[in-house]
């Protein structure tokens, strides 16, 4: 969890000092992995526009679109699903579109393919471990097993893609526009 200040943020205006709060994560806690700092002011536009000016005037420099995220997935904080998802949370037009993007954020589509991942691996080690003892006459995996979990895996892999695709707005309506 943050430590919490309680601060006066100097403004630029002359005798003007106004009431933030400050939540700083010293450590990997944070979104990004990294140490980092949020200020909480009050939600007035110039008064949020001066401390802005005030911080870049002290060497800070405002983050570019998507460099948390980015910053996250580089951390290992979030997978690349997870880091498209949060795009998916900001782009949503509607509440299941919203939902679904923070399903994937959750890990609902990255869990499975860590799964299927795993369970590739596996197939692929009793593979090699009967190439291995080819003369041992050792059978690790018979056809019927491994042929088996292939189907498995295809229709899990199969059914994955669907999601995505749905997700990614197949059934969307499309608006047409016509100027001139």
């Amino acid at each position: 969890y943050p430590s919490v200040t309680q601060a006066w943020i100097r403004t630029g205006w002359p005798d003007r000092n106004l009431p933030a709060r400050i939540y700083f994560w010293p450590n990997s806690r944070s979104f990004t992995g990294e140490p980092c700092a949020e200020i909480h002011l009050l939600g007035s536009l110039p008064v949020v526009e001066a401390v802005l000016q005030e911080l870049n005037r002290l060497g800070a420099s405002p983050a570019e679109r998507g460099e948390f995220t980015l910053r996250s997935f580089l951390a290992g904080k979030l997978d690349l699903p997870q880091a498209e998802a949060v795009l998916g949370v900001i782009e949503a037009d509607d509440d299941q579109q919203l939902q679904w993007a923070l399903a994937q954020l959750g890990g609902n589509l990255s869990t499975p393919i860590r799964e299927l991942r795993d369970q590739l691996l596996e197939l692929t080690a009793h593979l090699e471990a009967g190439l291995d003892f080819v003369e041992e006459d050792i059978e690790f995996i018979s056809s019927e097993e491994l042929a088996g979990s292939l189907r498995t895996i295809a229709s899990s892999l199969q059914s994955i893609a669907d999601r995505m695709e749905f997700r990614g707005g197949r059934h969307r309506i499309p608006h047409v526009l016509l100027v001139g």
